[in-house]
């Protein structure tokens, strides 16, 4: 999903209705935080791991979305 497809799908949505991501082992927390990152594809990944992962030389510049809130309730932002 680019950025613009994004953008189309949320103004389909009520301005006031939260946006959540799926927590880190069940359930759901608020998202906090968008920032730009690079990655490569990952050919050899284990089943259970992402497509991509983060990497300083990448080719490819994408926006994660993500939440801080389970760090910062933990104390380990």
């Amino acid at each position: 999903m680019t950025v613009c497809e994004l953008m189309k799908e949320l103004e389909k949505l009520p301005p006031e209705m939260d946006v959540v991501v799926q927590s880190y082992e069940e359930g759901f927390d608020p998202v906090t935080d968008l920032k730009q990152i690079g990655v490569t594809k990952r050919d050899d990944k284990p089943w259970y791991c992402g497509i991509y992962e983060e990497t300083n030389t990448a080719s490819r510049p994408v926006v994660l979305i993500h939440s801080r809130f389970n760090r910062q309730e933990t104390g380990k932002a």
